[in-house]
């Protein structure tokens, strides 16, 4: 896969991470998302979700951490079908992005109920 066919998929799924993050914060903790170059980061509350890519060979990885839930993290490699394989799973990138953005939305509300 080419720089830029890697690079405008990766620009496509953060637009996916922001408007799902902004459906859940509606009724939810809310969520910032910013894509800044190869690096995607997700804040919810407490949790923290961060996601980054090697635009030459398509693949990066991801974690999300939170005051309440040991730090987890894993593989991504975005495939040239346009979905994008997580930890051995491959998802069309809106599902990911539900999937993902439910993990961290999860955390951030476990972590507040822990800190009450």
């Amino acid at each position: 896969m080419t720089n830029h066919v890697s690079t405008e998929l990766w620009i496509s799924f953060a637009s996916l991470l922001r408007s799902y993050a902004a459906a859940r914060s509606l009724n939810d903790e809310s969520a910032e998302v910013t894509l800044k170059g190869d690096s995607i980061r997700i804040v919810a509350g407490n949790a923290v979700m961060e996601l980054g890519l090697d635009p030459h060979n398509a693949s990066g990885t991801w974690s999300l951490s939170s005051g309440a839930v040991p730090r987890r993290q894993g593989r991504l490699a975005l495939l040239p079908e346009g979905r994008i394989d997580i930890d051995g799973t491959v998802l069309e990138l809106d599902h990911a992005a539900i999937d993902l953005v439910a993990s961290l939305m999860n955390a951030a509300a476990g972590s507040a109920r822990t800190e009450q």
